[in-house]
């Protein structure tokens, strides 16, 4: 018998995107982690992985270019220390407001009870204007790579966020004026289904998101800087649940892994490190759909109960249409480097037709 060589295919290209969310992160926490970040970048960046570092900043902001050079993303990285974050005015807001409660709560009035509420849900409404900026960027950056060929990996940063915005606030009412009204505006303000929302545009842009609590490990008794006012126990354990929640919802239906509660991350991001650079491929035959359409996926290992597996536990099958957008929008927006038609294009000489118009 000959021996016959097979052809080996070209490496899977690939993109790792850090999103720092400056809406969301201090900036002492977020210098730690571009601190943290550097032996990752060093070690696992290299082609055919490209990486790009994007920001929200009052919506979506990319830093520096797309890059397989460690030296260029780390730059891009180092742009960010010392810069101001959103994170710093919404907690300020926060602290305000449970002082406030806490003063109102001495004199436990009807008039106080609905002071008290009332700053509870401005204090809600502050937190989730900052959320749905968060969000929205978010889904931006899904869509944004959506398109690239290869596997996308979406490292998102932040000190957590929100799922339920102002929630201790409003409990905090409830518990010092004896009342059952905070936690009816709360299930009004439940914000499960934009991370729902965020989940759904992932899976079908074939997106993993990767999550990182930056703010480590955290005291579940804590008290303001001036020692005026301390937080229950149970508020603190609840205030760090609401605002971890999201980044287990995220990374674990899109088949991410997440760190959190811990002052060790550089062992989490190692992790993360090791998930997106090793990984199997699963492929199934399909017919082209007339319309996308949604597979629930569900993955066990016989006899290996010790693995840990990370899996987008859904699979968004896309019609030819909604690739072709996908891959245009990414094109438009990054340096994509996929032409397998070798297509060019050449612009010739431009002409006036008209004011404030050209045509070439």
């Amino acid at each position: 018998a000959q021996d016959t060589v097979q052809p080996q295919s070209a490496p899977r290209p690939q993109l790792m995107v850090v999103f720092i969310d400056n809406e969301n992160i201090s900036r002492s926490n977020r210098n730690l982690i571009i601190a943290r970040l550097e032996a990752m970048v060093r070690e696992r960046l290299h082609p055919p992985v490209r990486a790009m570092v994007v920001t929200n900043d009052m919506g979506l902001r990319r830093v520096g270019e797309v890059s397989s050079n460690p030296d260029d993303v780390l730059a891009s990285l180092q742009s960010l220390v010392g810069k101001t974050t959103g994170a710093t005015k919404v907690s300020g807001h926060t602290r305000f407001a449970e002082a406030r409660i806490r003063e109102l709560s001495k004199n436990p009035t009807y008039v106080n009870k609905d002071q008290a509420l009332a700053t509870a849900r401005m204090n809600s409404a502050q937190t989730d204007e900052a959320l749905w900026r968060s969000v929205d960027t978010l889904k931006t950056l899904i869509r944004t790579i959506g398109g690239l060929p290869g596997r996308k990996d979406v490292v998102y940063v932040s000190d957590g966020i929100p799922i339920v915005p102002g929630k201790e606030a409003l409990l905090l009412v409830d518990e010092l004026f004896r009342s059952y009204e905070g936690i009816q505006i709360v299930s009004e303000v439940d914000r499960t289904g934009l991370f729902l929302q965020v989940i759904a545009y992932a899976r079908a842009a074939d997106v993993t998101i990767h999550t990182v609590d930056a703010s480590g490990l955290k005291p579940t008794h804590a008290s303001s800087a001036e020692g005026r006012w301390a937080g229950s126990a149970e508020i603190e354990i609840m205030r760090q649940e609401k605002y971890q929640a999201p980044l287990f919802f995220m990374a674990e239906q899109t088949g991410g892994a997440v760190v959190v509660n811990t002052n060790e991350l550089e062992k989490g991001l190692e992790h993360i490190g090791d998930v997106t650079s090793h990984y199997y491929s699963l492929g199934f035959p399909l017919q082209t759909p007339l319309s996308d359409r949604t597979h629930k996926i569900e993955i066990s290992l016989v006899g290996d109960p010790g693995y840990e597996l990370h899996y987008r536990q859904a699979f968004r099958e896309r019609t030819v249409a909604t690739q072709t957008a996908e891959r245009t929008v990414s094109g438009l927006l990054l340096p994509v480097r996929h032409n397998p038609l070798m297509i060019t294009a050449q612009a010739g000489e431009a002409g006036s037709a008209g004011k404030n118009a050209w045509i070439i």
